[in-house]
């Protein structure tokens, strides 16, 4: 992802919490850190022929443009509170990130995923 030099990648998921509940702590944490962090996920139904986009941080004005990095996929952008991240995996997801993670959001990744994600 351009101008995204890391990544977080959910290994594994306890379910204690939900989708949707995750999904709201992470746009949370990122605008209240002013993080700015893609998802990016494969559609759950056209075997994996469209990548989604989301964009955290919504208080952030940069704009990622919809050009294909790949010819063989189409991209969707969408934004963090569409529902149809809740029918995605989360298992898997890639959150590419800009800059480092300030500890306060190690922290609370750790008491969600119980160390399942990997940097």
């Amino acid at each position: 992802m351009p101008g995204y030099n890391k990544a977080i990648v959910i290994e594994n998921w306890d379910k204690k919490h939900n989708k949707e509940e995750i999904n709201r702590l992470l746009v949370k944490l990122s605008s209240n850190n002013n993080i700015s962090m893609i998802r990016v996920n494969e559609n759950y139904d056209d075997n994996g022929n469209t990548k989604f986009l989301a964009q955290y941080n919504l208080k952030e004005t940069f704009k990622f443009n919809q050009l294909p990095f790949s010819r063989e996929k189409k991209y969707q952008l969408i934004e963090p509170d569409n529902k149809i991240l809740d029918k995605l995996n989360l298992v898997g997801t890639t959150f590419f990130i800009k800059d480092e993670l300030p500890n306060e959001f190690y922290k609370v990744l750790k008491r969600i995923w119980c160390n399942n994600y990997r940097l």
